[in-house]
């Protein structure tokens, strides 16, 4: 199984997303919150650093760690189906200007419409429990 990081953004009521592209290792057009695999000697947290400035541009300034921000799922890649465990963290603290790349192109959404997409994986799952998190 494979280990993986990423990190849910939330700002002014939208949250950070990036769509797939051509050279990403998911499926193309595929939307889902900035992360990667974590490389060895990694720490969950300097994973979830690296792959968001890799991916958006931004630093993410705090990581939180909230209930429900830890899953294991099959995922479909260009390169067929992956056994995936995945740590989300959330940040409500971010810098810098969105990059897109041929990786991935970064773009808020507005939270509610978030809700209503169908996230790659399980993050459709990860962002409902940040918000039970958030709404205390």
């Amino acid at each position: 199984m494979k280990s993986g990081a990423g990190i849910l953004a939330i700002k002014d009521g939208k949250i950070l997303l990036v769509k797939a592209g051509i050279k990403s290792l998911q499926k193309d057009g595929s939307i889902a919150f900035p992360g990667g695999h974590i490389d060895p000697g990694e720490t969950p947290e300097i994973t979830a650093k690296r792959e968001f400035t890799e991916e958006t541009g931004l630093l993410a300034n705090n990581l939180i760690d909230f209930p429900g921000n830890y899953v294991q799922a099959s995922v479909e890649r260009k390169d067929g189906w992956v056994d995936f465990s995945f740590k989300v963290f959330l940040c409500t603290n971010v810098s810098g200007e969105l990059q897109a790349s041929e990786e991935t192109e970064p773009f808020w959404l507005d939270l509610e419409e978030a809700r209503k997409m169908n996230l790659y994986g399980k993050n459709n799952e990860i962002l409902e429990a940040a918000i039970k998190f958030l709404r205390g």
